[in-house]
């Protein structure tokens, strides 16, 4: 929190990602878009975390039947590990985001719209997430 000071700077989770570089970088020419790779802007150490956290991530997604982890299935086999790893990464960057600009705790929510109380080790791994920002 030190870092990012004040997350409601950032408009949405895209531009705070983007501080962390872990957006892919955009060229223009002749009116033609394409994206080229993560920009790498920003703290290295901190991408490097939220990179590491992501690998740890798809090595387990195999064994997993959350909402979650149909995409990433998928998207590992669409795109390899790496990018996969990067695409997690940047997606929990702007869920970080998301936490620190609504002031509330991560309360996952069950198949029927309830939320539910955090565990400890969540808790433990959210609290040494947002404390790297």
């Amino acid at each position: 929190m030190a870092a990012v000071s004040e997350a409601s700077a950032c408009k949405n989770g895209r531009p705070c990602a983007a501080w962390l570089g872990l957006v892919p970088r955009p060229q223009t020419t002749g009116g033609q878009e394409r994206w080229l790779g993560i920009s790498q802007r920003g703290d290295t150490s901190r991408r490097q975390l939220l990179v590491h956290g992501a690998r740890a991530t798809i090595r387990w997604v195999g064994r997993q039947t959350d909402r979650r982890s149909p995409w990433l299935r998928h998207l590992r086999a669409r795109r390899g590990k790496t990018r996969t790893a990067v695409a997690v990464a940047n997606n929990n960057a702007r869920m970080v985001w998301a936490l620190l600009t609504s002031h509330q705790d991560d309360q996952p929510v069950t198949s029927s719209g309830e939320q539910t109380r955090v565990s400890a080790p969540a808790k433990g791994l959210l609290a040494s997430i947002l404390a790297a920002f």
